[in-house]
Formats: C-alpha cells, structure tokens, sequence
C-alpha cells in the first residue's frame, strides 16, 4: 500500500507539468499554416467579463510564434491606459524554436509612454510597451494581460488574424454579461452561433476560430475586418464616464448625442 501511495504521488506532478506547458515547438505548427505566414497564432484565449457597467474586465492569453523578421511586430506589446482603462498585469515569457523556454519578462522592461503626439497637444492616454528584441527565427512569445475598463460603452472586438502574413492555429473569444444582460454582436466572416451556457445568473458567450491560414497583402483591398473573421461588441445599455444611455436603437443613440451637446453647452470656459 505505501508503494502504491508513493507512487501516486510522483505521478501527481508529472501528469501536472504534461497537461499544463504548452508544446511551442514550431515543428507542431500544421504545414498548412506555415504556408506564406510571417507569423502564427498558437494559442489564445480573450475573455471579456462584464460585472458592472463601469466594470469590465478583460484577461488576454496568447502566444504567437515569429517566423521571420517580417513578423516581429506581431509579437510586440502595445496596451494604452487613461481615466477609463487600467491595465492591471502583464506577463510575458519567451520560448526558442524547439519550445524551451529562454526567459520571463521583467517589470522593469515594460515601457511607459505619453500617447501625445502631432494630432493632439493635450491627452490623456499613456501606453505600455514590451518587446523581448529577441531576433533569432523562429520563436514564440506568451503573454497574459489583463485590463479593466470603467466603461462599457466601447466593448472589446475579436479579430484573431491582427494582420496579413498572419495565420492562427486556435483562437477562443468568450464573453460574461449578467444574464439578463441583451449583449448585441456582429460577426464577419464567422459561421454559425455562439455557444452559450448559464451559471449562477451569468451568461457566457464563446467564439472559437482554428486552423486559419495567412492572408495575403492586397492592395485597394477592402477592410481588414472584412476579410478575416472577426466579431463586434455593441451594448445594450452602458456608461461611460457622467453619461449613461442605451443603444437599443437610432433612437436611443440620437438622445444621447442631444444630451451630451447640451452638457457642453453649459460647460464653463476656463
């Protein structure tokens, strides 16, 4: 019986590290992906959780593998924060071609920056950065960001292919409203419904792309949201800041707007 027990114990952690590191090696991505990508989406996972409508808060998994040079931005980090945006955590780890892992971020890497720049003299925005400047081919980057928005009126969208030369092994997109929540959406280039599934009074919606092949770049081509997958938010009812309003119809939305031109009106000039 101790035997027995001794055992199960070594087994425990073992069974623990196979289910929980991801395999990055690039010689798992499938050929069909690799074909024309600078770049590839392994893995992701954006969920949107909603408690409040001046709380939303969102938590971003994903790794993406570096192909080449052309690739690089995609594995870049730019996260912008202000009066109604908090980002909470970054993490970031970075693997070599085989799937080894070479390193984890520092906090002291992540940049913070003014979003000031020619169009605006006075904003508010700032952005973190993070770059691993990692440049031999291929790798791959993980990362895990989470940011909360005191606001709902602009919801987060899902487009899992960022760019051209861009090609995505799985993407998942899951979103939590309470559920009596009327969460409004509209997809392109998506097939089908989400699944959704009810517990303890919330509602969760789940969109999952996998196994999309790179784009290619075209010029006077339509839209990019147009051409790869991609799903939009809309709100039901939301706040945003000292207004608060619907968007249930061209109504609703036309009061709104006469709401917020009054309150300027009567805003005092310094």
């Amino acid at each position: 019986m101790r035997k027995t027990l001794i055992s199960l114990f070594l087994l425990i952690p073992s069974l623990a590290v196979v289910a929980g590191d991801p395999d990055y090696n690039v010689a798992a991505i499938p050929a069909p992906l690799q074909i024309g990508a600078d770049a590839v989406k392994r893995m992701e996972r954006y969920s949107v959780r909603m408690e409040g409508l001046k709380d939303v808060t969102v938590v971003h998994t994903f790794a993406i593998t570096v192909m080449n040079e052309s690739g690089v931005d995609y594995a870049d980090v730019q996260e912008d924060y202000g009066p109604l945006r908090d980002v909470k955590s970054i993490k970031g780890i970075l693997f070599d071609a085989s799937g080894k892992q070479i390193r984890k971020l520092k906090s002291s890497e992540i940049k913070d920056v003014s979003g000031v720049d020619n169009a605006a003299l006075m904003e508010d925005t700032r952005y973190k950065l993070h770059s691993f400047y990692h440049r031999s081919y291929p790798y791959t980057v993980e990362y895990e960001i989470v940011t909360n928005n005191r606001q709902s009126f602009a919801l987060p969208l899902w487009i899992p292919q960022e760019g051209p030369s861009f090609a995505v092994q799985q993407s998942l997109f899951e979103v939590t409203v309470p559920e009596s929540y009327p969460l409004r959406w509209r997809t392109f280039g998506y097939h089908g419904e989400p699944k959704t599934q009810v517990v303890k009074g919330q509602k969760t919606f789940t969109w999952e792309a996998t196994m999309l092949p790179a784009i290619k770049s075209e010029p006077f081509s339509r839209d990019w949201h147009n051409r790869a997958t991609s799903v939009f938010l809309g709100p039901a009812e939301f706040e945003m800041g000292a207004y608060k309003g619907q968007m249930n119809s061209w109504q609703d939305w036309a009061l709104l707007y006469l709401r917020s031109i009054k309150a300027a009106m009567y805003c005092p000039t310094p």
